[in-house]
């Protein structure tokens, strides 16, 4: 209705068309044995959205322990990522 997706109703309205289908087929429940979750913030999100709690696992993006600074202050960066515009 809002063209949500990609700015395109009809784009929007095929992704609501696949989520509905994988609803009523139980795919996410039945299919899948286990969600990779960020942190827990984003697990309580997919819990209220209907997945089962006990197949999300928080595997957060980042090291831990988190080794603080290095001994050696030398002039660089480390970037591990995308860019995109």
């Amino acid at each position: 209705m809002h063209a949500c997706y990609r700015d395109s109703r009809a784009a929007s309205a095929a992704v609501a068309s696949m989520l509905s289908i994988h609803r009523l087929l139980h795919t996410w429940t039945a299919a899948v044995d286990i969600f990779i979750a960020l942190s827990e913030f984003a697990k309580t999100k997919f819990v209220a959205g209907g997945l089962p709690a006990g197949k999300i696992h928080v595997k957060p993006n980042f090291v831990y322990p988190d080794p603080g600074a290095g001994a050696d202050p030398s002039d660089f960066s480390l970037f591990v990522g995308r860019l995109s515009p």
